[in-house]
């Protein structure tokens, strides 16, 4: 599966409507390497944790909750937030994992996701 087919492939329920939704992590270094993902995560933009509930996700009960919400569609796969490190510190461990807020447009939020991934 090529990255054009996984995108391709990708079901997106009613909560997800009007939302910039993206594919990321293991599945997208798995369709560069054309294989076949073995599951996939999304990630959406310019949404609260509040709107996410609103709409019908369902928050996944995770310690990672307690810095940034992480919620399950309704076909199951887990989706995040953008998130961004804000440094809290001089050392490499010391930073903040947030939400990118609901007012950063989605290709801002996506760059800051980035940013903080490997």
């Amino acid at each position: 599966m090529n990255l054009d087919d996984l995108v391709d492939s990708i079901e997106l329920p009613e909560e997800f409507d009007g939302l910039p939704t993206f594919v990321v992590g293991g599945a997208v270094r798995d369709a560069v390497r054309e294989v076949a993902p073995s599951d996939i995560d999304l990630m959406v933009a310019e949404v609260s944790p509040d709107e996410m509930r609103d709409r019908g996700f369902r928050e996944i009960d995770s310690p990672n909750n307690e810095t940034f919400a992480v919620f399950q569609d309704s076909l199951g796969r887990e989706v995040a937030i953008a998130r961004e490190e804000e440094s809290t510190g001089d050392s490499h461990t010391d930073f903040e994992v947030k939400p990118v807020g609901p007012d950063i447009r989605a290709k801002e939020a996506v760059e800051r996701d980035l940013k903080r991934r490997d």
